[in-house]
């Protein structure tokens, strides 16, 4: 079946006009998300900081602790259990020594984060922000990255015996 000429500019109309509200809709989410991020920028860094050493210090440290010691968690047996549960007390602190060193360029972050929602609408702010959550969480794919060819080793090698 074919369209005819009036179907097709119906349906070329429709597909414009809906790029252009999506544009609109984006452009004005950028400019209040980045208007309040500009205006709050000290209260944001501070709550994303809090946020970042609360996950740190009170779920993965205790998190790693208690695995340390839980039959079914890092070990299979107890001398097996410090070599992984060190290792990945050693790279959970990785992060909160990170943040110290690039916690005054943070606020400028946040900033620019503002400045592009206002520029570019808010789809460039939340590209940006997911690709820096996965950078900041880089360090805890690499553990558990880490962890899995450990234990699938000490598997390999029990079953070996």
């Amino acid at each position: 079946m074919s369209q005819s000429c009036v179907e097709y500019k119906e349906n070329a109309a429709l597909r414009r006009h809906s790029i252009r509200s999506s544009l609109a809709v984006d452009h004005l989410l950028g400019i209040l998300i980045g208007s309040a991020l500009l205006l709050h920028a000290e209260s944001v860094c501070l709550w994303i900081l809090t946020f970042a050493n609360v996950i740190t210090n009170e779920l993965l440290r205790s998190g790693c602790v208690w695995l340390m010691g839980v039959p079914a968690g890092f070990k299979l047996n107890t001398e097996l259990a410090g070599v992984p549960g060190v290792i990945s007390l050693n790279a959970i602190q990785i992060w909160p020594t990170l943040w110290i060193l690039i916690d005054f360029l943070f606020i400028y972050f946040i900033k620019g984060l503002g400045l592009l929602g206002i520029l570019f609408g808010a789809t460039i702010p939340a590209a940006l922000i997911i690709d820096m959550v996965s950078l900041a969480t880089l360090h805890v794919s690499t553990l558990h990255w880490a962890i899995s060819v450990l234990y699938s080793r000490q598997i390999q090698a029990l079953a070996a015996l």
